[in-house]
């Protein structure tokens, strides 16, 4: 997939990837009820490339998240 068409994607998926984002950020404990919504974002995608970009955002917010985490344990 070239960068111009993963770019393309993301625009058109941006409302669901706000949503994982929400999630993600949100206070909710249970790995399970986050996973269950991640997938129920997942699920409103139109196209399987669309599951695949959604999903790539969602890794890279999870990322971030861990190296902020780490880095402010170690200040």
């Amino acid at each position: 997939m070239t960068n111009d068409r993963f770019a393309e994607i993301t625009r058109k998926n941006m409302d669901l990837i706000k949503k994982a984002n929400f999630i993600i950020r949100s206070s909710i404990e249970q790995r399970t009820e986050v996973s269950g919504l991640l997938l129920k974002i997942l699920s409103e995608c139109e196209t399987e490339e669309d599951q695949i970009v959604v999903f790539a955002q969602i890794l890279a917010k999870q990322e971030q998240q861990i190296i902020t985490q780490v880095f402010n344990s170690l200040q």
